[in-house]
């Protein structure tokens, strides 16, 4: 598939599409292939829907990597066999709703102070929950995006390809800045590096997102948590824990880097509504009742 996966490449790279869009778009058409031994010229919309099926019902894939790889050959057929009906008529999967899973303030603080974890592992949890960064943002962070006087983290090239500013904390900056002097050269050797994260191997480059699950994964079992699938459940939790201190939804949206404000409403259905805090509708509808009866009997007595 040499000619074909060159082609793909080279179209991805003129439409400036991301680094893991192209990686994924690759391994799909070549997944496809694989699965029905033919050439991408000799693939028919049977074989498309073939594989599709097989991904649903064998490999019990979720309706996003299913999506995932519908567009992917969607993507392919259209721009580089020009023959967008072999994808065309094909439905993207219904999408499921399903909540967050958030853990409690407690839980977190638990797993940020996890016994026995090294201070970089503890700082790439302490900054992931505190500024709801994803993961592919927080390994590629530069020293020179912590922008401290600022009380700033700039996002470079999140979701796509999209800059932005994230609030840091004084407390969290601190402990940057601890990392960075006591560690972070012990780290590359004293080997000069442009990541705030480099890898100990190759200090030119950051870690892999691999090694941050698995500091994810070590430092939830170490702290005693149960809840919580891979890094990626600090970010929710920054989110909910932001809305219920306040932070209004439009603010949430601009930090958490969310195109569609529908991203971030997901949020508000996991929020810790304090049922002594706020009334339902039904007791508002018994103080007006009961207020209502008091002035009847007030303007009684005073006839």
């Amino acid at each position: 598939m040499s000619h074909y996966r060159k082609a793909l490449i080279e179209q991805m790279t003129l439409r400036n599409l991301s680094p893991k869009t192209m990686e994924s778009y690759v391994q799909w058409m070549a997944r496809l292939c694989q699965f029905v031994c033919k050439t991408p010229d000799r693939i028919t919309p049977a074989d498309v829907r073939r594989f599709l099926v097989y991904l649903i019902t064998e490999r019990g894939y979720a309706y996003s990597s299913v999506n995932q790889a519908r567009n992917a050959l969607k993507y392919y057929f259209k721009h580089i066999q020009k023959t967008p009906e072999l994808v065309g008529d094909l439905p993207p999967m219904k999408k499921e709703f399903r909540l967050p899973e958030v853990l409690g303030q407690d839980e977190v603080f638990r797993l940020l102070h996890a016994p026995s974890m090294n201070v970089r592992n503890l700082t790439l949890l302490k900054l992931a929950y505190g500024c709801g960064l994803r993961v592919s943002e927080l390994i590629s962070l530069r020293i020179t995006d912590i922008q401290g006087e600022r009380g700033m983290v700039f996002v470079r090239g999140g979701k796509g390809r999209k800059d932005r500013y994230v609030p840091l904390s004084s407390g969290l900056l601190e402990e940057l800045r601890f990392y960075h002097r006591a560690c972070l050269a012990w780290n590359t050797n004293g080997e000069k590096t442009p990541w705030l994260f480099p890898s100990p191997r190759n200090p030119q480059k950051y870690i892999d997102d691999s090694v941050v699950q698995r500091v994810f994964n070590k430092a939830r079992e170490l702290a005693g948590v149960r809840r919580g699938h891979g890094l990626h459940t600090l970010r929710h939790c920054y989110a909910t824990h932001s809305l219920e201190m306040g932070v209004d939804l439009k603010t949430l949206q601009l930090r958490m880097g969310h195109k569609d404000l529908k991203a971030t409403l997901i949020y508000l259905h996991v929020v810790d509504i304090k049922a002594s805090t706020i009334a339902g509708p039904y007791d508002t509808l018994v103080r007006r009742a009961s207020a209502a009866t008091e002035n009847s009997e007030g303007q009684n007595r005073m006839e």
